[in-house]
């Protein structure tokens, strides 16, 4: 299969800094553009940033049906493995599904620190079973409001796709499964960052994800403005200082 271009905005990056590195990984649909801002704040504190883009996404949405969970899992191994590769200590930070591999990354490397922004525990059952059955009928679902970001300015110049693959979708309660199995797991410092208005990542799952996690320093930040995308979203500011602040506190 010829080369798809990427959707503008949405490369992969890597900002050189010191020899502490973030990977940063997107969500599902989503592209290393929800990311960039961040990498580029901490970039800027000194440390090495790297986006990476999660197999089949950035480019057309039907390039998501072949891929499974676990490739995307692998492909954010990759990337962990190519950070410390440079850099002495390594800190995982994720988006919403990114959340979920950056979890299971953590649960199987040696990492400095997770940091999970709108972080999902799972998907309703109806939900689940709803795209099982429109996966063989209707297998590509118009998104109806687009990407889940209350600023309109920021949602309109934000690159994803407009359709949710069903198949994605199946393949993300497989992943999220995964995640909530080795939660235990991870013992590394975690900070979790989530909006109370969040309509995907139901912010009353937010202390099972708490509990379920190995780590003895762990902590929730909230934010208040925000829908899903916090990265991008009116609270965006407020989200890298913390984030910043924890990083800082934590090496």
């Amino acid at each position: 299969m010829p080369d798809t271009p990427l959707l503008p905005g949405a490369q992969p990056f890597l900002f050189s800094g010191n020899a502490v590195g973030c990977l940063l990984v997107h969500g599902l649909t989503g592209t290393p553009y929800e990311m960039r801002e961040l990498g580029q704040r901490l970039h800027g504190a000194g440390y090495t940033a790297m986006g990476i883009r999660l197999p089949g996404h950035a480019t057309r949405y039907q390039d998501l049906d072949p891929i499974t969970w676990t490739t995307w899992s692998e492909a954010v191994e990759v990337g962990y493995e190519t950070l410390a590769s440079r850099c002495d200590r390594v800190i995982l930070m994720g988006l919403s599904m990114g959340a979920a591999y950056a979890f299971i990354t953590a649960s199987r490397r040696p990492v400095s620190g997770v940091v999970a922004f709108s972080a999902l525990w799972d998907f309703p059952r109806w939900q689940v079973r709803a795209a099982r059955l429109l996966a063989r009928l209707r297998p590509y679902q118009r998104k109806r409001r687009g990407s889940s970001i209350a600023d309109p300015a920021a949602r309109a110049q934000h690159p994803t796709y407009d359709h949710m693959p069903m198949r994605s979708v199946l393949q993300s309660d497989l992943a999220l499964a995964a995640m909530r199995a080795t939660l235990p797991s991870v013992t590394a410092p975690a900070l979790l960052v989530h909006s109370r208005r969040d309509p995907v990542a139901p912010p009353a799952n937010v202390p099972r994800l708490l509990a379920a996690l190995g780590s003895a320093d762990k902590r929730v930040h909230w934010v208040t403005r925000s829908e899903h995308i916090v990265t991008e979203d009116y609270d965006k500011e407020e989200v890298f200082r913390v984030v910043l602040e924890w990083v800082a506190g934590v090496l």
